[in-house]
């Protein structure tokens, strides 16, 4: 799981670089991916980057903020939604300099796991691998 982590974390800090180098017009214009913001794709790596924390420390606390969101989906809203509810009172800087040691915290935590360990997620269980390479 090092190795995996340790590339994982070599990625995040990639698009952290990439992002810094925003201007504030940058961060909130469309983009290809659904017409999201830079803004839009980095809050929700971050939702879940502490969604995936929560998996890796806390199962219980995971399992209550797993039902929590998709209750919210299941009344219609959408995790872009959720997640400006969430961090819109922060600029794309800021956002940035937010999710930073997220990312670092849960690297950090999935490193030490076993790659076969099971982590809870809003479907079925996933190793520990899986979860680091599909973050």
């Amino acid at each position: 799981m090092k190795t995996i982590a340790a590339d994982l974390l070599a990625q995040y800090e990639e698009a952290a670089v990439l992002a810094a180098g925003l201007t504030a017009e940058q961060w909130q214009a469309p983009t290809p991916f659904y017409g999201w913001s830079s803004w839009d794709e980095i809050a929700h790596l971050c939702f879940f980057d502490e969604a995936g924390l929560l998996a890796v420390r806390d199962e219980e606390a995971f399992r209550h903020e797993a039902a929590a969101v998709i209750t919210q989906m299941l009344q219609g809203t959408e995790i872009s939604s959720m997640a400006r509810q969430r961090y819109g009172h922060l600029s794309g800087s800021e956002l940035l300099e937010y999710w930073r040691p997220r990312f670092a915290d849960l690297v950090a935590g999935l490193a030490v796991l076993e790659p076969k360990a099971r982590l809870p997620w809003y479907g079925p269980p996933m190793s520990a691998r899986s979860f680091a390479t599909a973050r």
